[in-house]
């Protein structure tokens, strides 16, 4: 039978406050362990419309209390008082009162000491920050502000959290723990968070230094961010490329290709203990060596984005092409190949990027032939990749390279078939746009960052929202004509007849469309194109390609003006040819050929795999 301390004293306690309770002065930390501040504006929407509930009583009407969860708090070896569950909803609320009581002076934030100070009470985040997210949300905050009429004194009385308080000092491994379990068991943590916890308790002793490191690595990732104009990186990328730094120093038990499929957060949850016997190629030096070169990389990447597109700079897309190949978890090779090629000599130079890149785009081809095929040799492919690019200590080792060649003919006659016919019928029909995009733009001076942001980013803006502009693959003459007048759904689904096109843009031609074959029952595409896509009706403010800014559309639009305002499907077939012919080029493959002879010439051997 068990026995129980009757007079035993618990050190974990608990008790109900009020926001005026927990704001009532003191200052609070913020661990090095916990994710930065990242509410969104839907989080803000919902703590607004619970204090509105409050607000919205009658006077002389009793108000009711709103509880905003549980808050847990620790006092640690320097006598600070840390949140270990609460940051967001703690620092949104203090935002809210500096809006309520400064309104547009500004948000009191302390840069170099990380400090948020409203009154008498402050928060200090020892964590990596993302800075323009305290300001977006303030602004944001106060917005919702000028549209309420909201009582501070309210706000102090009526929202109630449950305070959990732990009144004694941890080590960090043990807080480590109790911040685990309270957001694996409740709140989920972000991907990144989970590393940062299980990568630190490799090193024990030294865990907080290792914490710090990695913080410092993310901020820097953040500070990027905020500089770049089109934003490209997160924290998964470093997480990511360096478990393919892992899985190449490991031996065979780790090149699988199980393990090049698996989510890195997965994979090192799943193999923490086997990792942890490997310490000498898991060191923080490692892993923030890999940091500054992805960002390095990424940074002469960058530098490409005001040059021309042109046919031969397609390298600079290989690592957005890779998603698009189907293979998406390759997509980090990119990083992880420049990585290996720099390594030592130290920071990564424009020839070294270039030289990754390319082999890159090898990873990409070979890839996408495969999964036109509807391929289910999956795991070969990988095994193939792990063989060519993982293994070998040189990654650009001639015999790996070439063997990635695809000999298999019924592998490349189903690509054949898909891209001159129906491409919307594969796996792929977002990279055949995208290659059918980026030759819309050669020639029209377009260069490779204004191609990413439109195709790959959505116009991406500093305030974070990230993707504005939601893109469809549109079909130029409706599919609604498929069979009729001699458009069979291989014209009609073939890359000569699709393209992208803003889905704002889309929608409105949608709904108009609709409507007239409701009436017309006989309508016909040229009137498909000129009354409702490109309509020529003067003073017409109707939606339509002519408000697009992707290139593509106003290709066709010039085309079609030009063509005496035509388009049918003698246009469409021309367009496919053209599409068809630049994209064999860029796979380097002759068809008339049994599907598999190759350019031999020295420019295109590095691709002659494919």
């Amino acid at each position: 039978m068990c026995s129980t301390k009757r007079n035993y004293k618990p050190r974990i306690k608990s008790r109900t406050v009020t926001l005026g309770g927990i704001l009532s002065g003191g200052e609070y930390v913020i661990p090095i362990y916990q994710r930065p501040y990242e509410w969104e504006e839907a989080q803000i929407d919902k703590v607004f419309e619970q204090i509105c509930n409050i607000c919205d009583y009658e006077e002389n009407t009793e108000k009711e209390e709103v509880f905003f969860g549980s808050l847990q708090f620790n006092i640690n070896d320097n006598k600070e008082i840390e949140i270990i569950d609460g940051q967001q909803r703690i620092t949104t609320f203090l935002l809210i009162i500096q809006a309520l009581i400064h309104g547009e002076k500004g948000l009191e934030f302390d840069d170099e000491k990380k400090k948020i100070i409203i009154g008498k009470c402050s928060i200090k985040y020892k964590n990596n920050i993302k800075k323009e997210k305290f300001y977006n949300n303030f602004k944001y905050i106060l917005s919702c502000v000028e549209k309420q009429a909201i009582n501070i004194e309210d706000m102090y009385n009526y929202i109630i959290f449950v305070e959990i308080y732990t009144e004694m000092e941890k080590s960090l491994e043990k807080m480590l723990k109790i911040f685990s379990t309270m957001n694996m068991e409740g709140l989920p943590l972000q991907t990144e968070d989970i590393f940062k916890l299980k990568y630190s308790d490799l090193f024990r002793s030294e865990s907080a230094e290792v914490l710090g490191k990695i913080n410092q690595k993310y901020e820097e990732i953040y500070n990027y961010n905020n500089e770049s104009k089109t934003c490209e990186l997160s924290e998964y990328d470093i997480i990511d490329t360096f478990k393919f730094y892992i899985i190449s120093s490991f031996g065979k038990e780790f090149q699988t290709a199980k393990y090049m499929r698996q989510n890195a957060i997965t994979f090192f949850v799943e193999n923490i203990d086997k990792i942890r016997s490997k310490s000498d190629k898991i060191r923080i030096e490692v892993f923030s060596d890999i940091a500054d070169t992805i960002i390095e990389t990424q940074k002469i990447i960058d530098k490409k984005n005001t040059e021309d597109i042109g046919e031969n700079n397609l390298k600079w897309f290989a690592r957005e092409l890779i998603s698009e190949s189907k293979y998406g978890n390759l997509r980090n090779m990119v990083f992880y190949i420049v990585y290996r090629i720099s390594k030592k000599k130290g920071a990564p130079e424009e020839e070294d990027v270039e030289k990754a890149l390319k082999l890159s785009e090898i990873i990409w081809q070979y890839c996408s032939i495969y999964r036109a095929a509807y391929s289910k040799i999956v795991n070969e492919v990988y095994d193939k990749i792990i063989e060519s690019f993982i293994k070998p200590e040189n990654v650009e080792d001639k015999k790996n390279i070439e063997s990635l060649k695809v000999e298999n003919n019924e592998v490349l006659k189903a690509f054949k078939d898909m891209l001159e016919g129906d491409c919307l019928s594969g796996h792929l029909p977002h990279l055949m746009v995208e290659l059918s995009y980026f030759h819309d733009c050669i020639g029209k001076g377009k260069s490779v960052g204004e191609v990413k942001t439109y195709i790959f980013y959505r116009e991406y803006n500093k305030d974070g929202a990230g993707k504005q502009e939601r893109l469809d693959i549109e079909h130029i003459i409706s599919q609604h004509f498929e069979g009729e007048q001699e458009l069979d759904a291989k014209l009609i689904n073939s890359i000569g007849n699709l393209m992208y096109l803003e889905r704002n843009i889309n929608r409105n031609i949608g709904k108009r469309l609709g409507n007239r074959l409701k009436d017309n029952k006989n309508y016909s595409f040229e009137e498909d194109i000129s009354e409702i896509k490109i309509p020529d009706k003067e003073g017409s403010n109707l939606i339509s390609y002519k408000n697009s800014k992707l290139q593509c559309v106003k290709n066709i639009v010039e085309e079609y003006n030009e063509n005496r305002r035509e388009w049918g499907k003698k246009q469409c077939e021309n367009r496919r040819r053209e599409k068809i012919q630049f994209i064999k080029k860029i796979y380097y493959i002759d068809f008339n050929d049994e599907y598999s002879k190759v350019d031999k010439t020295e420019s295109k051997t590095v691709t002659s795999n494919t």
